[in-house]
């Protein structure tokens, strides 16, 4: 069990995330908010790191000043620094000037990255959320919620989606009125439109589409568009709206999500109401499975990129065994044939490239711009092999990736 310090409104687990194994015991630890913790002053906050095999805390990083709330969003948000060791970001929404969003170190609490919102009352820090690589730099992404911020109308709020190795901001999304609140709520939504690129569930309890203060869940691309717009189906039922991002939950390959409207009244007054909605159906990549297990299990190929003619993208491979030799299969049939125990299927090759992953098991092969020329429509399969001592025959073999060009 995992205790506050003893302390009276410290709301020690007003935020809780899973940020990976930071001890480097081999198992997960987990990061806990405590946005009403004093250490710099009355409401300051905290943020700790805690063991996930003992409880320990590994890390205790302070709010700033008082009534900074560092700890009331948390999140992981991988590797930022390329230390080796699992990052996190933290938001202090309430803090008296106008609110901040900070990286931290998991290895040593270092503050990496900080951002400030515009102006006081912007809860800027009030979401935040960690993303995969959206900008096809190696690094993770970021993005934080300012649901109160003024920028289009008043309250209309604001989310802002930064770069993890630079701090730069790559996109911001504002509400479409006054009073929207949009951005109260953020998380990450897998690959929602299957474009290879990460993208960001947001909520907007002040939405009136539905009927007055209804509320949304909405999904944006990382690459900019939104994709999904869920209204409250009765007026009042906004506070609060929140948005999950979740794993692939009906088994057909998409990224699906969760949106609560917890002041609905399908059951009785303010009873509360969870949609799980389910992704769309295509996009110009697909997982087709399969593989060979090597040292952490099957290295998974992901494409990223519209397809689209003159549109950048990348072929990654991670997961596999550091500094090995690699062979890159690309085909234009998906045909199966036995191979190291398991079954290659980007066969017969149209090409083979030989290459090699990275210090840390990685492979990132970039474009610059999709060619023009290919037909829409037209699919081709990948699949890579790496040399691994610990797959059964000496070699990992990834999941097989389809990609197919679009207009």
């Amino acid at each position: 069990m995992l205790n506050s310090d003893g302390l009276s409104d410290d709301e020690f687990g007003i935020e809780l995330a899973g940020i990976g194994d930071v001890t480097g015991d081999g198992v997960p630890d987990l990061a806990i908010g405590a946005h009403h913790d004093d250490p710099a002053g009355p409401n300051s906050g905290s943020v700790r790191v805690c063991s996930g095999a003992d409880g320990s805390t590994w890390l205790l990083i302070p709010g700033g000043e008082p009534f900074d709330d560092l700890g009331h969003a948390v999140d992981a948000c991988g590797d930022i620094d390329l230390d080796g060791v699992p990052d996190l970001i933290a938001g202090s929404h309430d803090n008296p000037e106008m609110g901040e969003a900070r990286v931290f170190s998991g290895a040593s609490g270092a503050v990496l990255r900080h951002w400030v919102g515009l102006t006081p009352g912007d809860f800027f820090g009030h979401a935040v959320a960690g993303l995969p690589d959206v900008d096809f730099d190696g690094v993770p992404d970021l993005a934080v919620g300012a649901s109160g911020d003024d920028s289009a109308v008043t309250g209309a709020g604001r989310v802002l989606l930064y770069s993890g190795a630079t701090g730069a901001t790559l996109h911001e999304w504002f509400g479409d009125a006054p009073g929207d609140a949009f951005g109260g709520w953020i998380d990450h939504a897998g690959d929602w439109n299957l474009d290879g690129v990460p993208d960001l569930a947001i909520s907007a309890a002040g939405d009136d589409t539905g009927g007055v203060k209804s509320g949304s869940g909405r999904v944006r691309s990382g690459g900019g568009p939104e994709l999904l717009h869920w209204n409250g189906p009765v007026q009042g039922d906004r506070f609060e709206v929140v948005v999950a991002g979740l794993d692939d939950v009906d088994g057909d390959g998409r990224a699906d999500i969760a949106i609560a409207f917890t002041y609905a009244d399908t059951g009785g007054p303010d009873s509360g109401l969870v949609n799980v909605v389910s992704g769309p159906t295509e996009g110009p990549w697909a997982d087709l499975r399969g593989g060979i297990a090597g040292v952490a299990g099957i290295p998974p190929l992901l494409g990223q990129g519209d397809l689209v003619p003159g549109t950048p993208g990348q072929i990654t491979l991670s997961g596999a065994a550091p500094s090995a030799a690699c062979a890159l299969f690309i085909s234009l049939t998906q045909t199966g044939v036995p191979f190291k125990g398991g079954t290659l299927s980007a066969f017969p090759p149209l090409a083979t490239f030989y290459l090699a992953t990275g210090p840390t098991g990685a492979l990132v092969l970039p474009w610059p711009a999709w060619p023009a020329g290919l037909p829409a429509g037209l699919d081709f399969f990948l699949q890579a092999a790496v040399a691994d001592p610990a797959a059964v025959a000496g070699v990992a073999l990834s999941n097989l990736l389809r990609g197919t060009a679009q207009a």
